[in-house]
């Protein structure tokens, strides 16, 4: 037992949070989690009641060490419990209490561990994994049990990876109980949907949510992109890119300035590293696609143009392998870490947030102005013109999406039709970088390929023309400026 001298000097776990700016909106929510399933699970897996303390514990500070150095964050955090102690724990449940921290991450090593330690910590690391997002996405709506079975229910629509990233943590559970353990998603319908954003969320707090989600969007898809297998990670690291940029440059005068613009330039660097190897995958899908296929049947030319271009990209891809497996990057992701699990929940804590609505307002506002002064590019046949509108388009599409949930359904409508617009010219532009594809070194163009090509840009061309026409329309604009003045008056909660 510990001297009475020692317990008397020891923290509390909130002491403790507080002491090492800890991300407790982060660990609150996992610790709740897992005792969420401890509590449903507890009879059935015959768990006394007395490891409840020590789950909660160990959910709170798990994370406690990783201001100090995120990446041995777990053996830091588990030497501050072992050295500061715990108020409420003697010295063999701290023990106890870091046993279960040190395994809520990476490898499980179990040898010589007692079983209920490895126990409690099996529901610790399935916490952490339902929230992979940091965002506080998911909730566990039901567990249930079958003869061999336990099946939870978990609601997480605004990041559904965190299921998978649960299933994948589950690797503890599975080693020291006899029920396997599946994660179920819940349906989505209007009245069990939870939206990321409240109206009366502050702003600091909305930005802290926005940006995880884009974050863990781009390392979710790490590895899918380095393999390539198919164009679909790769797309959405690039957006999520694009998106994260977009935030940051929103909240840039509530954001830290230093990190803020070092992460800025860093995004903007590894978006255009990875531009070229996304352009290929485009062009490729394109030539693989069952219309071109078609079109193509007959030639002689296709097979040998298309094998061409397919080990193009294959050398192409190197440089995504090199930018997402490289030391920069991984330097790079810490600082990220860093600012939204460090100096964003300090901010949260220490400063006064203005009104998310006003704010929300504001940037989706000045998007779309963006957009109506160039809004006569929508007659133009210039490329390089319908891009700059297509980018535009797309900025004021993001800023809709992200704060429609604070706004209401009218700029949620107002997202899809600016969505609708750019996905014509996103095929557009398709179309004219395949063009360019074309125009480099290699077999000689199927004369089928290009006269499709230009067939489809044409009808595009029109299509453009029809679809502008719903974007001004005049009732959905009075609908949205009505629900923006309501934002504008509407009290704070």
């Amino acid at each position: 037992m510990p001297s009475p001298a020692r317990r008397i000097g020891r923290l509390s776990v909130d002491e403790l949070c507080a002491a090492y700016h800890n991300e407790d909106v982060h660990t609150e929510h996992v610790t709740a989690l897992a005792l969420r399933l401890f509590d449903r699970t507890r009879a059935w897996l015959d768990l006394p009641m007395s490891g409840r303390q020590l789950l909660e514990a160990a959910g709170r500070l798990h994370d406690v060490g990783y201001s100090v150095d995120p990446v041995h964050h777990m053996q830091v955090g588990a030497r501050i419990v072992l050295e500061k102690g715990v108020k409420g724990f003697g010295q063999p449940q701290c023990e106890q209490i870091t046993k279960i921290m040190v395994r809520h991450s990476g490898k499980v090593g179990v040898s010589g561990i007692p079983s209920r330690v490895l126990q409690l910590a099996a529901f610790l690391r399935i916490g952490d994994g339902l929230d992979y997002s940091h965002a506080q996405t998911a909730k566990i709506v039901g567990v249930r049990r079958t003869r061999r079975t336990i099946l939870v229910t978990v609601r997480s629509n605004a990041f559904p990876q965190c299921l998978p990233r649960a299933d994948r943590k589950a690797d503890l559970w599975r080693a020291v109980f006899p029920y396997d353990i599946q994660f179920v998603a819940a349906p989505i319908t209007k009245k069990t949907r939870d939206p990321l954003l409240r109206s009366d969320m502050p702003m600091i707090e909305a930005a802290r949510r926005l940006l995880w989600i884009q974050f863990k969007t781009i390392l979710a898809n790490v590895d899918g992109a380095v393999e390539g297998e198919t164009s679909k990670p790769l797309h959405d690291v690039r957006v999520a890119i694009r998106r994260m940029r977009s935030l940051l440059h929103a909240f840039r005068k509530h954001l830290p300035d230093e990190p803020r613009r070092e992460i800025q330039q860093l995004l903007a660097e590894l978006g255009e590293e990875l531009g070229p190897a996304r352009d290929f995958d485009e062009w490729v899908d394109l030539l693989q696609s069952v219309p071109v296929h078609s079109v193509m049947a007959e030639s002689r030319l296709f097979p040998a143009f298309l094998r061409h271009h397919q080990q193009r990209r294959d050398l192409v891809h190197a440089t995504v392998r090199r930018c997402l497996r490289g030391p920069h990057f991984a330097s790079q992701r810490l600082k990220i870490n860093r600012l939204l699990r460090v100096e964003l929940p300090w901010l949260i804590k220490t400063e006064l947030s203005g009104r998310l609505p006003k704010f929300a307002v504001a940037q989706v506002d000045k998007a779309l102005n963006r957009v109506w002064k160039r809004a006569r590019l929508h007659h133009s046949t210039s490329p390089k013109k319908l891009h700059q509108l297509r980018i535009t388009l797309r900025k004021a599409r993001y800023q809709a999406e992200f704060f429609a949930p604070a706004l209401g359904i009218n700029t949620a409508r107002l997202a899809k039709q600016l969505h609708r617009v750019e996905r014509v010219l996103g095929r557009i532009h398709d179309v004219d970088m395949a063009m360019e594809h074309l125009a480099h070194e290699g077999p000689r163009s199927p004369r089928p390929l290009v006269a499709y090509l230009e067939q489809q840009r044409a009808h595009r061309l029109k299509k453009l023309r029809k679809i502008w026409q719903r974007l001004e329309d005049p009732a959905l604009e009075r609908a949205v400026h009505r629900e923006w003045a309501s934002a504008h008056v509407a009290p704070d909660a």
